[in-house]
């Protein structure tokens, strides 16, 4: 089990919102409405991938045995506390 963390969307929406917000919340109420929308609609895109990566990683973990049933070589719950870190902060 390697320990490569990757950074979730709420992580990264987090810090960018974070360390951001002097640009995103600069203009008026429909410029900060138009970037925040713009940071939203970035992380809902990381968000998407990061699922797709996911699955297909968990599709990795299946093995087909020769009577064609499926085993799981490890849970989702797992593979998603190896992948992101299992919520912890």
């Amino acid at each position: 089990m390697t320990n490569n963390k990757q950074q979730t969307a709420v992580e990264w929406l987090r810090q960018t919102l974070r360390h951001n917000s002097v640009s995103i919340f600069s203009g008026d109420i429909a410029d900060q409405a138009k970037n925040l929308e713009q940071v939203f609609q970035q992380a809902k895109e990381m968000e998407k991938e990061r699922m797709i990566d996911f699955a297909n990683n968990c599709i990795k973990q299946i093995e087909v045995s020769d009577t064609c049933e499926l085993l799981m070589v490890e849970s989702p719950k797992d593979l998603y506390e190896q992948t992101y870190g299992g919520g912890e902060q």
